[in-house]
């Protein structure tokens, strides 16, 4: 069942998203009293997907359970409190909240200079951690305490300094909202609209560059990264996977400077660094690619109970992408049953972007190993997909769709196909020079009377697109599929993959030869 058709219970989920470490935590923490919530507990946990009759019939002769509902309620309501017990003080959010808590409890003791002092070191934490909503909280509780103090001069003193710090966090908090509505505009851009592949299409993103809060150099460390993440959308968007690229790592040495971040925001850090990896691949800097992936797998396995499932399996998908990339299907081919798994056992936790990742990857692999049948029902997947998650991808497959059939040699239905694609790619303006290529090539196809016909047509074919190939908003369709490669694997009668893997240990020596220039020699 696919992601966005499976719907389940939020106990079930829950249950399901628990650790074996968390699991354990929360049945110690239960007293003997609730051993029937322990055993709903188990019950739900032994199920693969969740069937609220079969848990009834199981318990149908207890009475204790006979309102099923408001047991569930309360299982669910505790479960929670045994997690916040078991990660008191594991984040930092969780941490300020314990303050905030600390500090009430002393003012309300009346224990005014013990309420201080934990405000100053509260303020201290929440300064490291960059957590301005707790600041003002913080400030608010200095503002009140300072009149439990007796000396007028220190109340005024200590209110003025408060009333500056609230301005000040409250300018930063201005700024880095404004940055995070910018970067949210890009994000809704790519998905919506899929990469720029016209001027007119970049009309209104290029003018975000020339923002006020664009311009600035400093700023926290969330600040930095979110105008990061924001040149590097509108790179990206250009075609410009080398600018893109050249500022994604520039993003590491940002979160680099402070490491007690990385732990702090682990999730967000791997899905930038898993992102890292994905262009570095895009590029055919495969040795790059491949070392960004086994840091995050180390990450992984020093935090496996803090790594998200989602980032687990985007990691899965990364790495057969970077084998394909490289042009080692069959070894990629290799991994997905292991991937395929692990997403049949996750489906719940996982988003509609994940499943069609998940599509788009099979299919790939498939593809690369000529399995053409089977790349067929899972392109199909990602062209019938219910939501338009990822719009660039969603129409790319379409004309990838007309290459597959071409080598399927369907070619009674080949001419149906080619009519709908064109037509739905004109109603949507998503038609340009390379679809424009690859859709005369196809339609030549129907007149092609011998092989000569057909290696003339690929040349023509490969000419054409060998001139688009340089330019940025075109880039954005042959980075996604190795049209070029596809190409000269028919004009040589060679393997795809072994074009690939050719084109591939090329950019590997350039690569290794661009590394030593920046060598300092012993």
């Amino acid at each position: 069942m696919s992601i966005s058709m499976r719907k389940s219970d939020h106990l079930f989920l829950l249950i399901k998203s628990l650790t074996k470490s968390e699991k354990r935590h929360f049945k110690l923490s239960m007293q003997t009293r609730e051993k029937n919530y322990t055993r709903l507990f188990d019950a739900i946990d032994a199920q693969k997907t969740y069937d609220e009759k079969a848990i009834k019939k199981k318990f149908e002769k207890d009475p204790s359970f006979k309102r099923l509902p408001y047991i569930k309620i309360y299982l669910y309501e505790q479960i929670l409190k045994k997690l916040r017990t078991y990660y008191d003080g594991q984040s930092s959010r969780i941490q300020l909240n314990n303050y905030l808590n600390d500090i009430e409890f002393l003012f309300r003791k009346e224990l005014y200079s013990d309420c201080y002092e934990l405000v100053k070191k509260a303020k201290k934490f929440a300064i490291k951690y960059e957590r301005h909503v707790y600041l003002f909280s913080l400030i608010n509780w200095e503002m009140m305490l300072t009149w439990t103090l007796q000396e007028q001069e220190q109340i005024k003193q200590l209110q003025k300094k408060a009333a500056e710090e609230w301005q000040d966090i409250t300018l930063e908090s201005q700024e880095l909202n404004d940055l995070r509505k910018i970067h949210f505009e890009t994000m809704f851009n790519m998905q919506t609209q899929g990469f720029a592949r016209s001027e007119h299409e970049m009309s209104g993103i290029e003018e975000i560059s020339e923002h006020p809060v664009m311009k600035k150099l400093s700023g926290t460390q969330q600040m930095q990264l979110t105008r990061n993440a924001i040149r590097v959308n509108i790179a990206r968007l250009r075609g410009n996977f080398e600018e893109g690229y050249l500022l994604m790592k520039q993003r590491a040495l940002i979160w680099e400077q402070k490491p007690h971040l990385i732990i702090e925001n682990l999730n967000n850090y791997i899905q930038n660094t898993i992102v890292l990896a994905g262009n570095g691949a895009t590029l055919f800097k495969i040795m790059e690619a491949e070392e960004e992936l086994q840091k995050i797998k180390k990450l992984c396995d020093i935090n496996p109970g803090e790594v998200y499932l989602s980032n687990k399996f985007s990691i899965r998908i990364m790495e057969i992408r970077i084998l394909c990339k490289g042009g080692k299907y069959e070894m990629a081919a290799k991994l997905l049953p292991a991937m395929m798994h692990f997403a049949e056992t996750n489906w719940s936790q996982l988003a509609l972007l994940h499943e069609l990742n998940y599509y788009h990857v099979i299919f790939g692999v498939h593809f690369g190993t000529s399995d053409f049948d089977k790349a067929h029902s899972y392109l199909s997947k990602v062209i019938n997909f219910p939501k338009p998650v990822n719009v660039n991808l969603q129409n790319q497959a379409r004309i990838i769709n007309l290459i597959l059939q071409y080598e399927r040699k369907e070619f009674i239905y080949l001419g149906h196909l080619l009519s709908s694609t064109y037509r739905f790619l004109l109603k949507n303006k998503r038609i340009y020079e390379t679809e424009n290529i690859i859709i005369d090539f196809i339609r030549s196809a129907f007149r092609f009377t011998s092989p000569k016909d057909i290696l003339k047509g690929l040349a023509e074919m490969k000419k054409k697109v060998m001139i688009l190939q340089d330019e940025p908003f075109e880039r954005n369709f042959m980075e996604q599929f190795p049209l070029i490669e596809w190409i000269d694997s028919k004009l040589q009668n060679r393997p795809l993959a072994e074009i690939i893997r050719e084109r591939c240990q090329e950019a590997i020596v350039k690569e290794k030869k661009d590394s030593n220039k920046f060598m300092v020699p012993r």
